[in-house]
């Protein structure tokens, strides 16, 4: 089936048939959520976006013989750390945050905060990866997060270009599934302590989601 395309605030992307629930307003979501599951009790959503590409791999060297199509590179996914200041402070977590009123689906909102983030446009938004969790934030609001594999635009090279934003984040990687399960890069000596176990949860199930559904290509 054909993914839709979803054009709005200046956002343009597709979005896979098995996202469209979440092409709705974050408050049309919770109601709807609410009136299926009796006692749930978030009020917010927040997401966040897997985005994955492929880079040499670090035993590469350039007087290296590469095989065809670059199938000696290694699938890493976008971390960044966050500000000092901030709630989990220089603790690492994929690009997201809340969906604003403003937003017009929660997929907009995805595409909103890594643009934000990480000054990346998203391409199409493809699957849900795991089950949304619920936690409470420093004012007390009860929020659901959701995370979805997204695909951007531009080939890996464009997607190394990460744009922080400091305020909320001070520093970026691409890390392999072994290091996020690991909780270490050995060679840039970075340790990978996340936001939660659920984030190292949902980067462990986007790698084998991602490998799934695109064959090891690479993204954009």
């Amino acid at each position: 089936m054909a993914d839709s395309t979803t054009p709005s605030r200046g956002f343009e992307f597709t979005s896979h048939p098995s996202v469209s629930q979440f092409a709705v307003p974050f408050q049309t979501y919770v109601a709807n959520q609410a009136a299926l599951v009796e006692g749930l009790n978030y009020e917010y959503v927040a997401v966040g976006a897997l985005v994955f590409a492929r880079f040499p791999a670090a035993t590469d060297t350039l007087n290296s013989t590469r095989t065809e199509h670059g199938k000696n590179d290694e699938l890493r996914v976008l971390l960044v750390q966050r500000a000092p200041h901030d709630s989990a402070p220089l603790r690492w977590e994929v690009p997201g945050g809340a969906s604003d009123r403003e937003d017009p689906t929660i997929l907009h909102s995805v595409a909103r905060e890594l643009w934000e983030e990480a000054g990346l446009a998203a391409k199409s938004i493809r699957s849900l990866v795991g089950q949304g969790h619920v936690f409470l934030t420093r004012g007390g609001k009860r929020v659901c997060k959701f995370e979805f594999l997204v695909e951007v635009e531009g080939d890996g090279s464009e997607a190394s270009k990460i744009k922080l934003d400091p305020n909320e984040h001070v520093n970026s990687v691409w890390a392999t599934e072994e290091e996020c399960r690991d909780g270490r890069m050995k060679r840039e000596n970075i340790e990978l302590a996340f936001t939660t176990w659920q984030q190292k949860q949902t980067l462990l199930e986007g790698f084998r989601l991602q490998k799934e559904l695109n064959g090891m290509s690479f993204t954009g």
